[in-house]
């Protein structure tokens, strides 16, 4: 009996603790996430929130329509880029004008498959991941509801970003660029990545290439663009990227503790953004320039500046996935705690994350996100939750990837 429980031991570790058995797990997850999201579509009630005013949008641009201010629906006009549109577009055709939800839901079961399986497949790649965290990933209720029952352009834009980063890590550098820029063409969120992007391909490919993938990512949008730009550039850039964009008190779950006139206030987001990017500046100065080596922020830019067709990282090839993926949903995890608000659909922009940021640190996270309304509480304890995430990676990062390992720091003393 000692013997076989050992044995059973041993296997159970095997399965959930190593990655052997991981495509195994990952499998059985997906299959069970198909028979979940079509039950979910065929017995869990529909809730309209903006499908209807998505199809009344691309109604115009059906018909010929190209001024961005003139694309309107319940909502007003569209706010987002035209990958949105195009998107949207063949979703308009495909669901006969958007009169067949029931359809469209099936598609964006589709898309929360695909997005499950891209991440399933980025967190093969990291060995700081046992195979039992990912079982977390089919939990989230809210989640669910986002793909399937609301129909929001939030998980078409991660699962973009999702196939970009398994892009990124596997280093694919053209087409992580490129489908960065179509993640990013459906909604402006995902440049919330963009520092993370911009820090890897410098490290990686040197200054040269990384100029070269940026304008991949402004090519792209510029494409996608021309049937606006062509006609009215001004409307386009103006609702397509409006950067100074004004949200309402009523939707907002993270900064309910504060009055509405805060809320609203200018300043407010003025320090919003100071505190957004000196966090950026903090994390690469502190951390992700003293990874694997490297001696800090400026001496990695100036190397890169003087061998600039070449790697700036002393050790390109040594950035692990584990390091990718880290930058990549840090950078997003800082512009969330510095959100000017989030909606109850923002949470897919992070969802997938958390397991990798803190399967080890239980934060109620996921709770606050199904109060419905947002409380002074809720919004507080969210907002916690988030800085703690985001402290607990910072305070761990030098932990987790150190100038060199402990053997190499004994034979660097050998002359």
């Amino acid at each position: 009996m000692s013997t076989l429980l050992k044995s059973t031991g041993k296997y159970f570790q095997r399965i959930f603790f190593t990655k052997e058995y991981y495509g195994l797990i990952a499998g059985l997850i997906l299959v069970g996430e198909v028979v979940l999201n079509t039950a979910i579509i065929k017995y869990v009630r529909y809730t309209e929130i903006d499908w209807v005013a998505y199809m009344q949008q691309i109604r115009g641009y059906s018909l010929g329509e190209r001024n961005y201010l003139k694309l309107r629906g319940d909502t007003g006009p569209i706010v987002y880029p035209a990958g949105f549109v195009h998107i949207y577009s063949i979703l308009y055709s495909l669901t006969q004008q958007g009169q067949d939800v029931k359809l469209a839901q099936y598609l964006f079961g589709v898309v929360y498959l695909i997005t499950m399986g891209f991440v399933l497949a980025i967190y093969k790649h990291c060995q700081s991941l046992p195979t039992y965290a990912i079982l977390s990933l089919v939990l989230s209720k809210r989640l669910h509801s986002i793909y399937v029952l609301r129909l929001f352009n939030d998980g078409v834009a991660m699962m973009g970003l999702y196939v970009s980063i398994w892009c990124l890590i596997t280093r694919r550098w053209n087409w992580s660029a490129l489908c960065f820029s179509l993640a990013l063409s459906i909604k402006m969120n995902i440049l919330l990545f963009f520092p993370a992007f911009g820090f890897i391909y410098f490290q990686s490919v040197g200054l040269l290439k990384t100029i070269n993938l940026m304008l991949i990512i402004v090519l792209v949008q510029a494409w996608l663009a021309i049937p606006f730009l062509l006609e009215y550039p001004l409307e386009y850039l103006s609702k397509a990227f409006e950067f100074k964009r004004v949200f309402e008190y009523q939707w907002t779950v993270n900064w309910r503790m504060i009055s509405q006139n805060n809320f609203l206030s200018p300043s407010f987001a003025s320090l919003l953004t100071a505190l957004h990017l000196s966090t950026l500046v903090w994390f690469a100065w502190t951390r992700w320039s003293r990874a694997f080596g490297e001696e800090g922020l400026i001496p990695l830019v100036i190397r890169g500046l003087q061998q600039y067709s070449r790697p700036a990282a002393k050790r390109p090839n040594e950035l692990t996935p584990d390091y990718i993926v880290n930058l990549c949903f840090t950078s997003n995890l800082i512009g969330i705690v510095c959100a000017r608000t989030l909606h109850y659909q923002f949470y897919s922009w992070y969802a997938h994350q958390v397991v990798f940021l803190a399967w080890q640190t239980p934060y109620p996270i996921f709770l606050r996100w199904n109060v419905f309304p947002s409380t002074s509480i809720s919004s507080t304890v969210l907002l916690v939750s988030n800085f703690l995430l985001l402290f607990g990676t910072w305070w761990s990062f030098d932990a987790l990837y150190s100038f060199t390992p402990v053997a190499s720091k004994k034979k660097s003393k050998v002359p």
